[in-house]
């Protein structure tokens, strides 16, 4: 995955770094995407966060050892995968589901 996430973040920042209005900040589906993003406007001699903010979503350990330091956000992934469990334990017993919502936090 980890290969993959990162040929689609090179490509696609050189996408948006080739429109006319480019963007001022980008919100990755994931660290991976996110890290190869950098990696491209900074070869393009772009500054993070001065001339493009750029974030992840999955806050890996490569997420703090990017140089700037890459915005994350924490999806806590262990009790995401509980909460899942709970839920579908629940609708197999075919017993009401509520509304559900999880909280994330940036990093």
């Amino acid at each position: 995955m980890g290969d993959f996430s990162m040929h689609c973040g090179r490509k696609l920042m050189d996408q948006f770094l080739s429109m006319p209005n480019r963007p001022t900040a980008i919100l990755c589906i994931n660290d991976y995407v996110a890290i190869s993003a950098m990696k491209t406007a900074i070869s393009r001699g772009m500054r993070i966060p001065e001339d493009i903010a750029i974030a992840g979503f999955d806050d890996t350990q490569l997420s703090s050892a990017m140089n700037p330091e890459l915005t994350t956000v924490s999806q806590h992934s262990e009790q995401l995968g509980r909460q899942a469990m709970a839920i579908l334990s629940k609708l197999i017993q075919k017993e009401k589901v509520g509304s559900i919502q999880w909280p994330t936090k940036p990093k």
